[in-house]
């Protein structure tokens, strides 16, 4: 029906017999609610183009969507009623950085029946006229961020410090529901930064994230949710010193279009 939550890196790609400079991964929604979310990748020479070329299958799927046999398609046959809620949100949300070459370090949300997590993948696309070369899921540790009410990682944006050897996230803090709409918008988000060893590890449990900056509604003028943040990279992915974010940020009403239009996106820098 729709993509979204687009991330670009520049590498070395090679689909359909054609080198790409870069690659798109983004967020594919088959229906229009949150669930059945799988994350596609499209490429092109030009970050000024509006000609992507999609590569025509799920790059990251979820094991609870059925397709049909080898097809790009949900087979809605089997999975019932599409808007049950025990139905998955899928995968979704994806924020890449170029590793080398083709190499890229993907990192996205996943929710379903287990709950909602951040995990990460290294994806080789260097000739993927064969197969996508996909890695095992790792988990994103949680240990470290900071929330008032519940740490949960999910929609954030990453980055990499190479000098530091670290990666930096912007994630959303946790929703604060019950109280006038959009009630499932974040009132903060969260700057942390963590080795990048905890990235290739399995034993998650071993690091931890430092926490440098929140970022709450009250510093924004009129609005009272704050969502959706991105950090300000480098063609690869990498970090850009001082720090800025994009956020998107609403005021509370509970006319929906009131609330709706009322986004905004911002540039913070951080000091």
């Amino acid at each position: 029906m729709h993509v979204c939550d687009p991330s670009v890196v520049r590498g070395d790609f090679r689909f359909n017999d054609r080198s790409y400079k870069f690659a798109l991964f983004y967020t594919g929604a088959p229906f229009d609610i949150s669930k059945f979310n799988q994350i596609g990748v499209a490429f092109s020479n030009s970050l000024v183009s509006a000609d992507w070329i999609r590569y025509p299958y799920p790059l990251i799927r979820h094991p609870d969507i059925l397709m049909i046999g080898s097809t790009s398609y949900i087979d809605k046959e089997k999975i019932g009623n599409i808007r049950d809620p025990q139905q998955p949100f899928g995968v979704a949300q994806p924020t890449a950085t170029s590793v080398s070459g083709g190499v890229v370090l993907l990192a996205y949300t996943v929710g379903d029946r287990y709950g909602t997590r951040a995990e990460v993948r290294t994806v080789d696309l260097s000739h993927l006229d064969k197969a996508p070369q996909v890695s095992t899921y790792r988990l994103i540790t949680t240990n470290g961020l900071i929330d008032p009410i519940h740490v949960v990682l999910n929609n954030f944006d990453m980055t990499y410090d190479s000098v530091l050897d670290h990666f930096y996230i912007i994630r959303d803090g946790y929703p604060q529901f019950g109280g006038t709409s959009p009630d499932f918008l974040s009132r903060s988000v969260e700057l942390a930064s963590i080795s990048a060893a905890a990235m290739w590890s399995n034993k998650t449990c071993h690091y931890n994230w430092t926490s440098w900056r929140r970022i709450n509604t009250v510093q924004l003028s009129n609005a009272k949710r704050i969502h959706n943040a991105g950090i300000v990279r480098n063609e690869w992915g990498g970090l850009i010193k001082p720090i800025k974010v994009m956020v998107s940020d609403a005021i509370e009403s509970n006319n929906f279009y009131t609330w709706l239009f009322s986004k905004r996106l911002r540039l913070i820098q951080l000091k």
